[in-house]
């Protein structure tokens, strides 16, 4: 963001100051920007580090996987972004984030009228927390078109109903009466999506949207977000622990380890020939269906604690085979390679030149 440039979430006029409306983001954008770009994206809570500088962009109509174990700072990257952190408990910072080329700001407050819901749309992992045990499965949908749309019931709820029929959840029009206990975990899911896109928001967060649920229920919900995704063109940013969702459904990939990006690039270029040992050991401890004599082979040791794992050294080296001496004597940056590609790693090369 270039200095003197507006803040999305105040407009000026005449002195006073008034929220800008999802409707003024959406029509300001530059047709060629970025749908989101963050810049050096830092999440603290206290004094301990979880997410170090973190950058990024999202282009529209494309689906990035945020890539990494339980830990490493992935659920707290889209919540930092979406402005959605308990701010007495983590501080947020950063250079620069803009969401269509408006400003936001890292306070968490400042996001224009209408983010939450119109402009982005936010799928939790464990819908049976997310959904309210109270209210029925089209009221808690309808309220989204009352509260933003300013619908009347009855017609919030004929939208409602539409909505669980384009998550494909059968005989829709009668299911909106039900309550959140009487679906099955996939359903439920399918409910938390309908509520995440009910407005068409231009970004959809899911956040391990095929946690706990069988895999051929994992294949549907995948492919559920997928033709939203197309069908609205929305981008789409889905975390996951998992590379079989990788593989599935994502056109770019972001692997994240101990709160740093490691390494980022096309989704082919990743899984045929990732450069960072993370993101080989990530790709090894999955099992191949096409190869079932191939062994899986989990990653060796813990994660370091957060307050030790970028302080002056490479925070895989102790559970890295490609470790050189100066990955114990300082932390690499990010390097840029051809294609787009994105590398945090000093022996890249041999990790290239060895068999995946």
């Amino acid at each position: 963001m270039l200095p003197g440039q507006r803040v999305a979430g105040l407009h000026h006029a005449g002195g006073g100051t008034q929220p800008v409306t999802a409707q003024e983001i959406i029509s300001a954008a530059a047709p060629t920007a970025p749908l989101l770009s963050v810049r050096d994206l830092s999440v603290r809570a206290g004094a301990l580090p979880l997410v170090h500088e973190i950058s990024f962009d999202l282009e529209p109509g494309t689906m990035t996987a945020l890539v990494g174990e339980s830990g490493s700072g992935k659920s707290l990257t889209a919540q930092a972004i979406l402005g959605l952190l308990n701010r007495e408990v983590y501080a947020v910072a950063g250079t620069a984030m803009t969401f269509q080329g408006q400003a936001l700001g890292f306070d968490g407050q400042s996001r224009p009228r209408g983010f939450h819901g119109e402009l982005t749309g936010y799928v939790m992992q464990d819908p049976s927390s997310a959904l309210d045990p109270t209210m029925t499965v089209g009221r808690q949908i309808a309220e989204m078109f009352v509260v933003h749309r300013g619908m009347d019931r009855r017609s919030a709820l004929g939208e409602a109903a539409r909505m669980l029929d384009r998550v494909r959840i059968p005989d829709a029009g009668a299911r909106i009466d039900d309550y959140p206990h009487q679906f099955s975990g996939g359903m439920k899911q399918r409910v938390l999506i309908a509520m995440a896109v009910a407005l068409s928001p231009r970004l959809l967060v899911a956040d391990e949207p095929t946690t706990a649920l069988d895999v051929t229920v994992q294949a549907d919900i995948l492919a559920l977000i997928d033709d939203l995704r197309r069908e609205m063109q929305m981008a789409v940013l889905i975390i996951t622990h998992d590379f079989g969702v990788v593989y599935q459904c994502a056109d770019r990939v972001m692997v994240m380890y101990a709160g740093k990006l490691v390494e980022g690039g096309a989704t082919l270029q990743i899984t045929e020939s990732g450069r960072h040992p993370y993101t080989r050991g990530l790709i090894a401890s999955i099992p191949d269906l096409d190869d079932l004599d191939r062994p899986v082979v989990a990653i060796p040791g813990q994660p370091p604690r957060p307050e030790r794992s970028w302080d002056g050294s490479c925070a895989f080296q102790p559970r890295c085979s490609f470790k050189a001496p100066r990955c114990a004597a300082e932390a690499p940056e990010m390097e840029t390679l051809g294609g787009g590609a994105l590398v945090r790693c000093f022996e890249w090369r041999r990790v290239e030149e060895s068999p995946s």
